[in-house]
């Protein structure tokens, strides 16, 4: 367990969550929670490579220009769990979440935006299966420019979307392929 303390604030890249069980809690409430904020390279914050891992608690701020996700996911990321995190967009972003592995949980989730330019809040880059997100309050006053999920041409089996209220959806909630078997 990796215990991030109240008001603690960082800009860095490509963070690597790449062994098996970590968990990284932060403490502290609302804005005193501890924050990640992404650097204008052109990298994904933080990448996510091992199974079983948790983030609780923490804010992920995207940079002006350059970052190409929050929070990634490869498909070795199995069983990944995200809990009272904030995920606060700023004109990159264009997709806070890109996933491959299977069996993530992202609860209690709140998205802002500071500036336009979010597509999707998560882009599956694989088939994911047994996704569960509940509880988000997505808030992106700019408009999320295409949708809420971005599926491409990959089929996802049992999962479950639920309480999720968006203020600020110019296009889609869902953007899943139609050719495709989806349950």
């Amino acid at each position: 367990t990796i215990v991030l303390m109240p008001g603690h604030a960082e800009t860095t890249t490509a963070i690597a969550f790449d062994m098996a069980g970590v968990r990284v809690l932060g403490l502290g409430y609302g804005r005193n929670r501890p924050t990640l904020t992404a650097t204008t390279a052109a990298t994904d914050l933080i990448n996510v490579t091992a199974a079983n891992g948790e983030l609780i608690n923490v804010r992920l701020v995207g940079a002006a220009s350059g970052v190409t996700a929050l929070l990634d996911g490869s498909a070795a990321a199995t069983d990944f769990g995200c809990y009272n995190c904030e995920f606060v967009a700023a004109a990159t972003p264009l997709k806070l979440v890109t996933w491959s592995g299977a069996r993530p949980i992202v609860k209690d989730l709140v998205v802002t935006q500071s500036a336009n330019g979010v597509d999707y809040i998560v882009a599956f880059e694989a088939g994911v299966d047994g996704f569960v997100f509940e509880r988000w309050r997505v808030m992106c006053q700019s408009g999320i420019d295409n949708g809420l999920f971005l599926s491409g041409a990959f089929a996802h089996l049992g999962y479950i979307v639920n309480d999720i209220v968006v203020v600020g959806l110019d296009t889609l909630l869902l953007s899943f392929a139609s050719s495709i078997g989806v349950d």
